[in-house]
């Protein structure tokens, strides 16, 4: 029995990932498999954040069928220490800018507190950004 051939792309970047049982892409994190010629799976190990878009299945008859799904990768938030207020001394009375950045996917949900756990108001509001 003559089975059609499956390939994977990745859509965004228009990148052939595999022709049937060949894997065309050089990453080495790409692998396939499949069960009975009826379901083939594209296997991504260590997923990283420049894997998150869009993929295609094509299954080769005439007329040709694909599917397209989209791969969302979720990155934990990071403080960036660099970038970060860290222990400052200021005279009552005075300004003072505390910076916190983060990165992440989604985007972090930042916000201040004091030691003890409450939170303090900057320029009215609360230290939420």
């Amino acid at each position: 029995m003559i089975y059609p051939q499956v390939a994977w792309v990745r859509v965004d970047t228009q990148t052939i990932l595999s022709i049937h049982h060949n894997i065309i892409t050089q990453n080495a994190r790409i692998s396939l498999s499949y069960n009975d010629h009826r379901s083939w799976y594209l296997h991504i190990k260590n997923v990283q954040e420049v894997d998150r878009g869009w993929y295609m299945c094509q299954v080769n008859t005439d007329p040709m069928r694909s599917r397209k799904g989209y791969l969302q990768v979720v990155v934990p938030p990071v403080i960036i220490d660099n970038m970060t207020s860290t222990d400052m001394v200021v005279r009552e009375g005075t300004n003072v800018t505390m910076v916190c950045r983060a990165t992440g996917y989604p985007e972090p949900y930042v916000m201040w507190r004091r030691e003890d756990g409450q939170e303090f108001n900057c320029n009215g509001e609360s230290g939420k950004k």
